[in-house]
């Protein structure tokens, strides 16, 4: 479990997990960064945005200071629309996907 000194402005943090404890944590740690009013990049290549987004929705988790970038859903399923959504990169454009990180970071407050 990350706890809350461990994380700190100005920092990156690459989050690794064992599976049976992802989602869990995961969760936890999101809200609590929103509650910081951190501003988080979450690149999935496991769940789609339609599936993270629901249920940090239904966690009452505010999905306005998270950039998603969902390396899953193009091609695969229908596309949901999202304000912070980026859809059609793949695990393998890892260039692209740094970019569009770059991108939200350099505009988020």
């Amino acid at each position: 479990m990350i706890k809350a000194g461990q994380i700190t402005r100005g920092k990156v943090f690459l989050v690794i997990l064992p599976s049976q404890e992802i989602q869990k944590n995961v969760d936890s740690t999101v809200a609590r960064l929103v509650k910081e009013k951190t501003s988080i990049v979450y690149v999935s290549f496991n769940k789609p945005y339609n599936v993270l987004s629901k249920n940090w929705k239904n966690k009452k988790i505010d999905l306005d200071k998270i950039l998603f970038i969902d390396c899953i859903t193009a091609g695969v399923m229908e596309k949901q629309n999202g304000k912070n959504v980026i859809y059609d990169l793949s695990p393998n454009t890892l260039t692209a996907i740094s970019l569009a990180i770059s991108t939200f970071l350099k505009t988020a407050k």
